[in-house]
């Protein structure tokens, strides 16, 4: 998942009408498949445990909770993950733990506070300390 997959159409009062995210064919059947193994995605959104996977060892759907959590890094700080950082670098940023820093957070209005705290729990280096989707879905609800 990254921003670049996420598509919004507004309707005449500037609404969010529709909202689709798109793959383009690279994402695994669940049903069929529990964990998945490919190396395929943009360092600046993959999980450590994708990056460390080498296409041999498997990851689970919390590797896309991360992905989730750069996402909320984007929305929050209006910059790309590891924006300024070497694409070369980034992976082995990603693998070390070194996860975004929200710059100027005292500026942001304490509303955000929820999402900024989402943020930080999903970009866990740790798959298994990631929320859970039901987690993420009782965040937002209690922030709307």
């Amino acid at each position: 998942m990254k921003t670049d997959n996420i598509f919004v159409k507004l309707n005449e009062f500037k609404e969010i009408s529709q909202l689709s995210i798109g793959d383009f064919d690279t994402a695994k059947k669940v049903s069929t498949q529990t964990v998945a193994k490919t190396l395929i995605g943009t360092p600046n959104y993959m999980a450590p445990e994708v990056l460390h996977s080498n296409n041999e060892s498997a990851y689970s759907y919390q590797a896309d909770i991360y992905s989730f959590g750069m996402v909320l890094y984007e929305l929050l700080s209006l910059k790309l993950p590891y924006e300024g950082e070497s694409s070369f670098r980034i992976p082995a940023l990603v693998m070390k733990g070194q996860k975004p820093k929200l710059a100027d957070i005292g500026n942001l209005d304490s509303s955000y506070r929820p999402l900024i705290h989402l943020y930080e729990k999903c970009a866990s280096f740790e798959p298994e300390t990631r929320p859970s989707t039901s987690e993420i879905k009782e965040t937002l609800i209690v922030m709307m």
